[in-house]
């Protein structure tokens, strides 16, 4: 669908729907969930290469999210049934205390989860290579060819939107583990790919 110029066209549309499904009472109330989705949403429209595309993408996808967002916070039947909501109502108390506390509680939450075994902080050391590796070959003249790939852009959003999670989500651990199964699988497959290009070049010079 999106690989057509009219299928590019709403891509803002539909990337600012589904991160406000996530921040509305109707689809999770989710404040992390919502800022993860709304960045990620955000890079993979700012990503077209069509420059026009990309502006036109974002205009719609903020239109979009920042007028749903208006709808929840000042629609009186929406009142206190989101983290938004509620953290509107915290700021506009001047309660900034307990504001603090809920996101030192919610880092926490996040740093059980990550000391629960070994694995969850190999988990999180992988993550951690990953995104420095991406940094770095994103500024290195070595990896030119491969930024050019059309799987490059993916891994690069995946690997920025992990960290937002992580850093935003209670749970961010857990959202990092899913979202690396994307890169690390493609990752793979590139590695897989150059390995049967390899052995059928051997392949070929033993034949001959």
């Amino acid at each position: 669908m999106f690989t057509s110029t009219a299928g590019r066209k709403w891509i803002g549309l539909i990337m600012g729907a589904c991160s406000l499904l996530i921040f509305s009472p109707f689809g999770g109330s989710n404040f992390g969930g919502g800022v993860s989705a709304g960045f990620a949403s955000f890079l993979v429209c700012r990503k077209l290469k069509d420059k026009k595309e990309a502006k036109y993408s974002l205009f719609l996808f903020f239109l979009l999210l920042c007028s749903g967002l208006l709808i929840i916070l000042l629609k009186p039947g929406f009142k206190g049934k989101t983290h938004i909501d509620d953290a509107v109502q915290l700021l506009t108390a001047g309660r900034w205390g307990l504001l603090l506390e809920i996101a030192i509680r919610k880092l926490q939450m996040n740093l059980m989860l990550i000391n629960y075994n070994l694995w969850v902080k190999i988990l999180l050391l992988v993550f951690i290579l990953l995104y420095i590796f991406m940094k770095l070959a994103g500024k290195s003249q070595l990896f030119t060819k491969i930024k050019d790939e059309w799987y490059w852009p993916g891994i690069a959003i995946t690997v920025d939107s992990g960290l937002v999670a992580l850093l935003i989500n209670d749970s961010g651990i857990i959202v990092v583990g899913t979202l690396l199964l994307y890169p690390l699988i493609l990752l793979l497959y590139i590695l897989g790919t150059q390995e049967m290009k390899n052995l059928f070049s051997d392949l070929r010079n033993c034949h001959n």
